[in-house]
């Protein structure tokens, strides 16, 4: 490929300079190394959030556990405590 044939041949070294030093002042210019840190950064923050999101669910789990047993024992002794109440006899043992 000719280089004279580029369309960017007619405006200048002193005008791509310019759009360069305006790309760069912008942020579209960035050096290779920062972009690979902010993208190892980024990674392992990613990882980070996976594992704690992985650890709230495994702790939310066993909360809903807990939830359901006590939600159960509740209604039980709801239930027990109604029928004893209604029936006029005891069918919860007493110490």
């Amino acid at each position: 490929m000719d280089i004279t044939a580029l369309p960017i041949a007619p405006i200048g070294a002193t005008a791509i300079l310019a759009i360069a030093v305006l790309m760069l002042l912008k942020g579209a210019l960035i050096p290779r190394s920062i972009h690979e840190d902010r993208m190892r950064d980024k990674d392992q923050t990613i990882g980070n959030l996976q594992k704690t999101n992985a650890e709230l669910l495994a702790q939310n789990t066993a909360l809903l556990r807990v939830g359901y047993t006590t939600e159960k024992v509740l209604v039980s002794l709801h239930e027990a405590a109604t029928s004893r109440n209604e029936g006029g006899h005891d069918e919860v043992a007493s110490p």
